[in-house]
């Protein structure tokens, strides 16, 4: 490494969810569509908003929507299945 040059990593922590317009009509929508395609979410993005710490509330409660699998380790939440269909 050259003198005076340090490594940067930048690490996010967020598939998308956070990003999704809170006032869109179709917010449940896009936030699940989210949830399929990254197959994952952190518990930073699920809780960063009110509206989105509600949603994921509901979405992942027993008997949601959305069927979770924590193993993966903190901060991130893998998706099993949506609906009863696997991800």
């Amino acid at each position: 490494m050259k003198s005076g040059w340090s490594k940067l990593h930048v690490c996010s922590f967020s598939v998308g969810i956070d990003e999704v317009p809170k006032r869109a009509v179709d917010y449940e929508s896009q936030v699940v569509s989210i949830l399929k395609e990254k197959k994952r979410f952190s518990a930073f993005e699920a809780s960063d908003h009110p509206k989105i710490a509600k949603l994921m509330t509901r979405l992942c409660a027993e008997g949601g929507r959305v069927e979770t699998d924590n193993s993966t380790g903190y901060p991130w939440t893998r998706v099993v299945s949506i609906d009863g269909v696997p991800v």
